[in-house]
């Protein structure tokens, strides 16, 4: 089986400029010995502020990329299901606080 890994990439434009980069091969047929990669990037175009943690403890400020590579077919999989739900989860936080900020700024 061809172990290529197949990537997309987006620019996401706000006030900032990030880059985005994924890629998968899986399925492969199983754990990491079988070759299969499931990767995130996140690369600062232009004006992002962030942190990167690692176990609880700050490694970079403000780093011009940050990776996040998954090993194996499962660790791609919980990776994908992962992202999912935190898109979905951050979706619905963020439509609260519009809802709250207007009410508060109705307020005013």
């Amino acid at each position: 089986m061809e172990n290529t890994i197949k990537w997309k990439s987006k620019v996401i434009t706000s006030a900032n400029i990030i880059r985005m980069i994924c890629g998968t091969n899986i399925p492969c047929g199983g754990d990491s010995g079988h070759g299969g990669k499931t990767i995130l990037k996140l690369v600062d175009e232009c004006s992002t502020c962030w942190n990167v943690y690692v176990n609880g403890q700050l490694i970079e400020n403000s780093p011009n990329s940050v990776t996040i590579e998954m090993q194996g077919d499962s660790e791609g999989e919980t990776l994908i299901e992962a992202l999912e739900k935190a898109v979905e989860y951050l979706k619905e936080i963020k439509s609260k606080n519009t809802e709250k900020y207007a009410i508060l700024q109705n307020n005013k």
